[in-house]
């Protein structure tokens, strides 16, 4: 299957933010099933089939499991929508540091537009205000 790129960035890297240390620990237990990745994508905000793709990744989840995984997923009719919804977060962090660096103006986008070279709208979007 291609990869499809997210950015600079393709589907297949997206694993790779899941840390090996978290998910070898989650997963010491027993054999996952989609009910069990159900709960941590609820915990962690990562998809199903990412979580599934980072235990195979590092070895936790063999190739017949990931295949048998995928195929109960696609029988399901997930593999575009998942049923655990994940609440949007906003950037809370970034416009804190944003915030120390620059000031808490009016003018803090402009401010940080000039020192970073990144537009202020692509700021804004990136660190929206925190009130």
């Amino acid at each position: 299957m291609p990869a499809r790129v997210i950015g600079r960035r393709t589907n297949r890297d997206l694993p790779m933010i899941i840390w090996a240390d978290r998910m070898r620990e989650a997963m010491a237990d027993h054999d996952y099933t989609l009910r069990d990745f159900a709960m941590l994508k609820a915990r962690w905000g990562v998809s199903i089939q990412a979580l599934i793709m980072r235990g195979s990744h590092l070895g936790l989840i063999d190739a017949r499991r990931k295949e048998s995984l995928f195929k109960q997923i696609s029988a399901r009719g997930w593999r575009k929508q998942e049923p655990v919804q994940v609440h949007h977060e906003e950037p809370a962090l970034f416009w804190k540091l944003m915030q120390a660096k620059f000031g808490d103006s009016r003018a803090v986008y402009t401010t940080a537009q000039e020192r970073l070279g990144l537009q202020s709208f692509y700021l804004g979007q990136l660190a929206p205000r925190v009130v």
